[in-house]
């Protein structure tokens, strides 16, 4: 792969890494990113923003189309 798809996808997989460490907004989130990125190079704070948002998006979008499933999908995941 190329060296901006790999930069890409190491700022979706902080991203995520930040979400599942229980940051609850974006600044939160940014501050991980900053803290985590091993390079300590350049951080695209607007692409990691744009995710954060796409992603957190279809994750509201999946409980509000799934109401109580959703949460109790969750508690058996977390079990």
């Amino acid at each position: 792969m190329s060296k901006m798809k790999n930069f890409m996808m190491e700022m979706e997989e902080l991203v995520d890494d930040a979400v599942l460490a229980g940051s609850e907004d974006f600044k939160e989130v940014a501050n991980f990113v900053l803290d985590n990125y091993k390079p300590m190079s350049f951080v695209d704070i607007e692409f990691c923003k744009t995710y954060y948002n796409r992603t957190m998006g279809e994750v509201n979008a999946q409980k509000a189309s799934y109401g109580e499933q959703y949460e109790t999908i969750i508690k058996r995941i977390e079990t």
